[in-house]
């Protein structure tokens, strides 16, 4: 879950802050208002510059210089908080009681514990819906949308629900009620 993002001439925007709340968020916004310029910000955080579409250099707000390009990304997995702080001239993952330095060091960080490459994080989240099912096609990626979207809970919910109480079609239920005597 995403905590917050925080961006410094990050293509579009120059200095940014969203803090996130629990539950579902949506992006709305006319065209090239910088929506996915938001998830490239945390594909980035995550991932380094090369799960980027471009380079550094076009990444950048324009006319700033390269090294100002700072994100910071808070989210948490698995009952921890993360934060990530990076730039070009750095990244650091910070937990309770934990620190990662490095670039190649938080990018492996961060593909160990979501189990996910760089290269397919990058594919999912920024992908084109015609190109989606490239991506589907490798059984990874559809085991992590199933992780992702904690597919393993619904079914335990759905089986609860069926164990516990009548479900389907209630006709015959209400038939039954109807026929009892009052």
């Amino acid at each position: 879950m995403l905590l917050s993002l925080h961006l410094n001439n990050f293509q579009k925007h120059e200095d940014l802050r969203l803090d996130f709340g629990s539950g579902l968020h949506l992006l709305k916004g006319a065209n090239e208002k910088g929506k996915s310029t938001l998830l490239r910000a945390a594909l980035y955080a995550l991932f380094g510059a090369r799960a980027l579409p471009l380079p550094l250099a076009e990444t950048v707000t324009w006319g700033k210089p390269e090294g100002s390009l700072k994100v910071e990304l808070a989210f948490r997995h698995d009952g921890t908080d993360y934060t990530i702080k990076r730039s070009k001239s750095g990244a650091e993952l910070l937990a309770d009681g934990l620190r990662v330095s490095g670039q190649a060091e938080v990018t492996g960080f961060v593909e160990r514990l979501l189990g996910v490459s760089a290269s397919l994080a990058a594919k999912l989240m920024l992908a084109q819906q015609s190109a989606l099912q490239g991506a589907l096609s490798d059984g990874t990626a559809v085991s992590l949308i199933e992780t992702l979207a904690d597919f393993d809970l619904l079914e335990t919910i759905v089986d609860k629900i069926q164990t516990h109480y009548a479900t389907g079609n209630t006709t015959a239920l209400e038939q039954q009620l109807a026929a009892m005597p009052k």
